[in-house]
């Protein structure tokens, strides 16, 4: 008998365990999620103990340069001691955690409860909420230039405190026929 053989053979006493693939999916995420916050404290913490030589140590020691070891250490300044909730709804990959790591507290919080926030989110999705709400028109009363010098000094207000990619279609319409 040979031993892939040996393997396959059970006897009356052995139970074969199987274990669910979504089981190890999620035992795999949370340890590169927590592979992520651990790397990031060991390089908080040379870089605390052996400040004059870290960056040097990084780019000659590490399989990694210095731009990922500040995004891990950000991770965990941001993830480290955050709630349970928080830690798993954290996507698995490091550069979606660090684009979240971004995002002030409430906002994550809103997020996670919202459900963009999930362990499988894409970098891409993690981008698209540091994305701002475009800036809402006030509903006209008949129709965005009823009344000129009020909307006019909303829309130039706005457009002050808010570069253009920001104001919504509609303000910035207003705004080309109020310039004329």
């Amino acid at each position: 008998m040979t031993l892939i053989e040996s393997r396959h053979q059970t006897t009356e006493r052995e139970v074969e365990i199987v274990v669910p693939l979504e089981d190890r999916r999620q035992r795999i995420v949370a340890t590169l999620e927590s592979a992520a916050i651990d790397i990031g404290r060991e390089l908080i913490g040379a870089k605390k103990d052996h400040a004059g030589c870290f960056l040097r140590w990084v780019e000659d020691e590490l399989p990694f340069g210095i731009d990922k070891a500040e995004r891990l250490m950000a991770i965990t300044r941001a993830f480290d001691n955050a709630d349970p909730d928080i830690r798993a709804a954290l996507p698995s990959a490091y550069s979606a955690m660090c684009e979240l790591a971004r995002l002030p507290h409430d906002r994550l919080r809103a997020h996670i409860e919202s459900g963009d926030v999930h362990p499988d989110m894409t970098v891409r999705e993690a981008r698209a909420l540091h994305q701002p709400d475009p800036i809402p028109l006030p509903e006209p009363t008949t129709s965005p230039l009823a009344e000129p010098r009020i909307a006019a000094d909303v829309i130039a207000t706005e457009l002050i405190r808010h570069p253009r990619h920001m104001l919504s279609d509609d303000i910035a319409n207003v705004l080309a026929a109020w310039l004329g």
